[in-house]
């Protein structure tokens, strides 16, 4: 037989690991060793496996625009909305928001120029539009595929809209370590100003 006690410290634990609080914390003990390293340069490794995670999410849901895996695991439709080529005015400058906040890595420019070798303007213009132009095309297909698939349906967090199922949750697992590594390139400018 158990004790009471022992019931109780079970309860504690479970509830503790599947609070939101307690991954955050530990993520965030996890990567503030990452957010040290003296150079850019150093976090190449995180940030290149960080961008296979965003590479698996974007395959994902081009797999699920495309059919290749059930979208609608139930066999209805009534996850699929409305589909409109234009929206009105204001309905796009309500999600403006959601497009500035992905591009919020622009401070890091400095010590991306300062790390570069043989610094001239045309280099730095090209690193700039080719990361801007990178992620554009990144967020462009997910966010039309994503429409593509749930139509009016879709959710700011795409991934609810998908069914719980193994592939979905690796998912969100490879999109959990993908913004605790994110966490590094952030707080380099911020460490050097300060």
């Amino acid at each position: 037989l158990r004790n009471a006690d022992s019931e109780e410290d079970e309860s504690f634990f479970i509830t503790m690991v599947l609070s939101r609080r307690f991954w955050v914390v530990g993520a965030l003990v996890s990567v503030i060793p990452f957010s040290f390293f003296h150079t850019l340069d150093d976090l190449k490794k995180t940030s290149a496996l960080a961008l296979i995670f965003v590479f698996a999410l974007a395959f994902g849901i081009i797999a699920y625009a495309y059919d290749l895996a059930d979208a609608c695991p139930d066999g209805s439709d009534d996850c699929l909305g409305e589909i409109v080529p234009f929206t009105d005015v204001p309905t796009t400058v309500s999600k403006l928001p959601i497009f500035v906040f992905a591009f919020t890595c622009h401070q890091n420019i400095f010590p991306i120029v300062n790390e570069l070798e043989n610094r001239t303007q045309e280099r730095i213009n090209r690193v700039i539009f080719a990361s801007i132009g990178f992620a554009f095309f990144l967020f462009y297909i997910v966010a039309l595929n994503g429409y593509h698939t749930f139509g009016s349906n879709v959710r700011g967090d795409i991934l609810l809209n998908y069914p719980e199922n193994g592939y979905i949750t690796t998912l969100r697992i490879c999109i959990a370590f993908m913004l605790a590594l994110h966490y590094p390139l952030q707080l380099d400018p911020s460490r050097r100003c300060i």
